[in-house]
């Protein structure tokens, strides 16, 4: 058998123990699956003084460069919870060409699209599965074994934590208070758990506020869904963050060519009315680098937006590309235009459906 695969961990909590424990369990079993046996190489907590179970003193350190700098670790196991400094940490392993596990559902969802950019330009991999469903396999099979299915909806308890919280309350009688507090003691629930309860940390598709109750949907006169995602860089636009302005949403793709036609347009309409219409692009299911030399290439300075796993443009039933929405200022859906725009004069007269009528003069 070949040299040992070295394998070190970020957090040493409640999943952090059981990933120690399941290494040394499972030593034999691992290695003759995969060939090689792994080594945990170091843990990284925050006290290095106390001690932990199965883990030996000189592997425990507080210094992530300890980690990053060990040639002997090729995988990191990031499993601290939280935002912050998870995701810094998560890029400094993709960045030092480390493999990443985590169990983030957090990090994946706020910055799922970066780090996968992030993992694909070093040449190695991220790996999120445990970040959601308890462990239940079913990022890989929606990756590979339904790559050629179209998911136009997941029908789910979705994590682990509030399959807990439901049982409990449903079959013995808990209340939400006192459901969250056992679920937190026995270490399903993170210390904040807002991030657990919440299916938009999971599937980058917000609760829609509708102070007005009208229908949500992607239908004429219904409220467009709101959604969060990362643009190309890795900022994050929440769509009714813009409510109070028209907003102006194209689905595209790089390969799209009645796409790359009517881009010049847009782009000029942003230009001449940017201070008045809120114009925003949404990529389907491709990645950050992509579409930044696709922009270059054309000039488009316009905000993207990246859907990577196609969930908003489901979300908006959007079944061909280009595809657009014009929201009026209050997030309701007022045109919506199968195929390209011919020319920006057509723009500004679809446009006129949420009071913009006059053009400003282009340059």
């Amino acid at each position: 058998m070949t040299d040992a695969i070295g394998v070190s961990l970020l957090g040493a909590g409640n999943v952090g123990g059981g990933v120690i424990r399941a290494l040394a369990a499972g030593a034999d079993r691992y290695a003759a699956a995969v060939g090689r046996r792994l080594e945990l190489r170091h843990v990284l907590v925050r006290d290095a003084s106390r001690p932990r179970d199965g883990v030996e003193p000189h592997q425990l350190t507080a210094d992530l460069d300890a980690v990053l700098g060990d040639d002997g670790t090729s995988i990191v196991v990031e499993l601290m919870g939280g935002e912050e400094p998870a995701r810094s940490y998560i890029a400094e392993a993709l960045g030092s060409s480390r493999h990443v596990v985590t169990a983030n559902k957090e990090v994946i969802a706020k910055h799922g699209a970066a780090l996968r950019d992030l993992a694909a330009e070093g040449g190695v991999r991220l790996l999120y599965e445990a970040s959601v469903g308890g462990g239940i396999p079913i990022i890989s099979p929606l990756f590979r074994d339904l790559l050629a299915n179209d998911i136009t909806a997941v029908t789910a308890i979705i994590n682990g934590t509030t399959n807990y919280m439901l049982t409990a309350m449903a079959q013995d009688g808990a209340d939400y208070a006192d459901a969250l507090a056992d679920a937190q003691r026995l270490g399903y629930a993170e210390p904040d758990p807002t991030a657990e309860q919440d299916p938009a940390t999971r599937l980058g598709i917000k609760e829609t506020p509708n102070p007005d109750g009208l229908p949500i949907g992607s239908e004429i006169g219904h409220l467009a869904p709101d959604f969060r995602l990362e643009t190309e860089h890795g900022d994050v636009v929440v769509l009714s963050d813009f409510r109070g302005r028209p907003v102006f949403i194209n689905f595209f793709a790089v390969w799209c060519g009645p796409c790359r036609f009517e881009m010049p347009e847009i782009e000029s309409v942003y230009n001449s009315l940017g201070d008045e219409l809120v114009v925003l692009t949404v990529d389907v299911r491709e990645s950050a680098e992509r579409v930044k030399g696709y922009k270059e290439l054309l000039g488009l300075t316009m905000p993207t937006v990246m859907d990577t796993h196609r969930q908003v443009a489901t979300a908006y039933q959007v079944p061909g590309l280009p595809w657009t929405y014009i929201l009026d200022d209050k997030g309701v859906v007022r045109h919506i235009k199968f195929g390209a725009f011919l020319s920006r004069e057509e723009i500004i007269a679809a446009l006129g459906t949420v009071g913009i009528t006059e053009d400003a003069d282009p340059g």
